[in-house]
C-alpha cells in the first residue's frame, strides 16, 4: 500500500533532534504530546479536561490518536471567535471534543497503511468508533499522485508516531463531533428552513425558502415543500445560504425575481436534494465519489482545504439534523442548466 509521500516527508514533527522514533516508542501518547512544542494547546486542553482523558492517554490501553497541531487549534479559536483561555475554561466542550480524537479502545492501534487500505478497499468499514461514542470517517484523496489520508475533513500530515500505548497521527484541523448546533430533530427540514428564514435576527435561507415555495406551486413540478415537510421522508438537502444565492444572481446577471420566475428553478432546486439521508460522516467517507440527486444527476463529493465539497460548493455547516433527514449548508448554488 502506497503511503502519501508528502505526509511521510513531513513526519519529522518531533523537532528535538534527540527525540527520534526509538525514543518516542519509550513514551506514552500523553508524554509525547506534553513534550512536543507543536502540540502545546493539545497538552493544555488534555490537562484542563476531565482527568480520565489524561489517564487514558497515559495508560496501558492500545490507542490510536489523531492529534491536532497548535495551528489546528488556532484555526478553531479563530472560527469560534474565542481565546485559548476561553477554550480551556470550557470543560464541557473539551470533554466532548478530545475523546473524539481517540479511536475506541476496541479498535486498538491503527497504522496509516491500514487506515488507507480500509478507506481505499473497504469503504463500508471506514466509519470507525471513537472514545466519544461517535464515529469518524477515514478516506483518501489523491494529491500529486499520492494517496493522502483524511479523517473527516482533517488532513493527516504526520503518520505513525509510535508510543508505548499506541500510535499518534498528526492532523491539521480539530475534529468536531456531529451534529450541528442548529439541529432540531423535533422539526422537519421545511420547518427548520422556515424558522431560520423568519428569524428576527440573522435570518438565513430567505431566498431558498422563497424558491422552494415558488417552485412547489408550479404545475407539473415536484412539490418540494411537501417533500421537505413529510415526516416519513428521509432526505438530504444541500442548502445554499443567502450569500450563495446573491453570488449566483450577480454571476448570472439576474434579479431574485427573475430567478424565482425562471422555468429552470425546480430543476435547480432538485439538484440540491437527495432522496436518502446522507449524514456528514457518510459524505466524508464518500470522498472522491458521487451521490445521486432528485434531478436524476450525480454530484461529485470531495474533501478539499479541510472542507467537504459538493459539486464545487463548500459545506460550511454540516449535519443539521431534522426529523425527516439532514441539511448541509453550502456556500455556492449548484447551478447546472442544460
Amino acid at each position: 500500500m502506497v503511503l502519501a509521500g508528502s505526509v511521510m516527508l513531513s513526519g519529522c514533527w518531533l523537532d528535538d533532534d534527540d527525540n527520534d522514533s526509538a525514543d518516542a516508542a519509550t513514551q506514552t501518547i500523553l508524554e509525547i504530546a506534553v513534550e512536543n512544542e507543536n502540540t502545546t494547546i493539545l497538552e493544555e486542553a488534555v490537562l484542563a479536561a476531565d482527568p480520565t482523558i489524561a489517564e487514558l492517554l497515559g495508560g496501558d490501553d492500545e490507542l490510536t490518536v489523531f492529534a491536532p497541531t497548535d495551528a489546528a487549534f488556532q484555526a478553531l479559536l479563530d472560527d469560534l471567535g474565542i481565546t485559548a483561555e476561553e477554550l480551556l475554561a470550557n470543560t464541557a466542550l473539551l470533554n466532548a471534543v478530545l475523546p473524539y480524537h481517540v479511536l475506541a479502545t476496541s479498535v486498538g492501534e491503527v497504522k496509516a497503511d491500514s487506515a488507507i487500505s480500509v478507506a481505499q478497499n473497504a469503504p463500508a468499514e471506514s466509519l470507525v468508533p471513537t472514545v466519544n461514542g461517535k464515529d469518524v470517517a477515514l478516506s483518501i484523496s489523491e494529491e500529486s499522485g499520492e494517496n493522502v489520508l483524511y479523517v473527516n475533513t482533517s488532513r493527516v500530515t504526520v503518520t505513525d508516531v509510535d508510543a508505548t500505548n499506541g500510535v499518534i497521527h498528526l492532523i491539521d484541523k480539530v475534529l468536531l463531533p456531529p451534529p450541528s448546533d442548529l439541529s432540531d430533530t423535533d422539526s422537519t427540514i421545511a420547518e427548520i428552513v422556515t424558522a431560520l428564514a423568519n428569524a428576527e435576527q440573522d435570518a438565513e435561507f430567505t431566498i431558498l425558502l422563497d424558491a422552494l415555495l415558488e417552485a412547489s406551486g408550479r404545475m407539473g413540478a415536484t412539490d418540494l415543500v411537501a417533500a421537505a415537510s413529510d415526516p416519513d421522508a428521509a432526505l438530504t438537502v444541500f442548502a445554499p445560504t443567502d450569500a450563495a444565492f446573491a453570488t449566483l444572481l450577480a454571476d448570472q446577471g439576474l434579479t431574485a425575481e427573475q430567478l424565482l420566475a425562471s422555468p429552470d428553478l425546480p430543476g435547480i432546486l432538485e439538484q440540491h436534494i437527495l432522496g436518502t439521508t446522507i449524514d456528514s460522516l457518510t459524505a466524508y467517507a464518500s470522498n472522491g465519489g458521487t451521490v445521486a440527486n432528485l434531478a436524476g444527476t450525480t454530484l461529485n463529493v470531495d474533501i478539499q482545504n479541510n472542507a467537504l465539497v459538493i459539486e464545487g460548493s463548500n459545506v460550511t455547516e454540516a449535519q443539521v439534523e431534522a426529523s425527516n433527514g439532514v441539511i448541509h449548508v453550502i456556500d455556492k448554488v449548484i447551478f447546472a442548466v442544460d
